[in-house]
């Protein structure tokens, strides 16, 4: 399996910012000759919640970052599936590091010539953590000041499939279609929703024996 395939699917990417955060995404490079091999959308979401005043401050952060990672999912599903579109729309949905280490590895996966079809889907959000006040950081170190929210989502990538430039399948068939994923969403500009970014994407994994890499915690 080939590097960016396996950033694709299973989340082993990773860089660090204070913590090691990996990065997956479901979509690869698609196919111009191949129509079938890229999923029908009508363009990239970008966050665009409108306040509900019957929201408390946290609740409003709660839905508003939950959109963001929603928007993140799906426009980074339309890019890997495309083998030319501009990346461009990455920068409305995704913030240091994971916008940096996302087009790497988007840009590497279509010099590899690979395909995917399909989309993820979330399924379920839990939210472990909200800052309505003081620096957006993750795990310690100075930052920007804003709203911030950490969530875990179900992820199903059932839909989803990979093959190589050859045809071949680039998927794990042991690993689980619907899978644990946590994010961190912030806001540097509390007055404007347009302003949530997600900032990392990372798979929830589970010790696995000695020698082998560590297991996706399916959900």
């Amino acid at each position: 399996m080939t590097p960016a395939a396996r950033a694709h699917r299973h989340g082993l990417h990773r860089w660090v910012l204070a913590v090691a955060v990996a990065l997956t995404a479901a979509g690869c490079g698609g196919d111009e000759d191949n129509p079938s091999a890229i999923p029908s959308r009508t363009g990239p979401p970008t966050v665009t919640t409108t306040p509900d005043p019957t929201l408390t401050p946290e609740e409003q952060a709660v839905a508003d970052a939950e959109a963001a990672v929603t928007a993140f999912v799906a426009t980074s599903d339309e890019l890997w599936s495309s083998a030319d579109a501009d990346l461009g729309p990455l920068e409305e949905v995704a913030a240091e590091p994971v916008l940096s280490q996302l087009t790497a590895s988007i840009e590497e996966h279509r010099a590899l010539r690979n395909q995917s079809s399909g989309a993820r889907e979330i399924t379920e959000f839990e939210v472990t953590n909200v800052q309505l006040a003081g620096p957006i950081k993750l795990e310690g170190g100075p930052g920007a000041a804003g709203l911030s929210v950490a969530l875990t989502a179900c992820v199903d990538l059932s839909a989803v499939e990979i093959i190589d430039a050859d045809g071949n399948s680039l998927e794990n068939p042991d690993a689980p279609d619907r899978r644990l994923y946590a994010y961190f969403a912030a806001n540097p500009t509390p007055d404007d929703a347009r302003g949530w970014r997600v900032w990392f994407e990372q798979p929830e994994t589970a010790e696995a024996s000695a020698g082998d890499p560590p297991e996706v915690v399916a959900c």
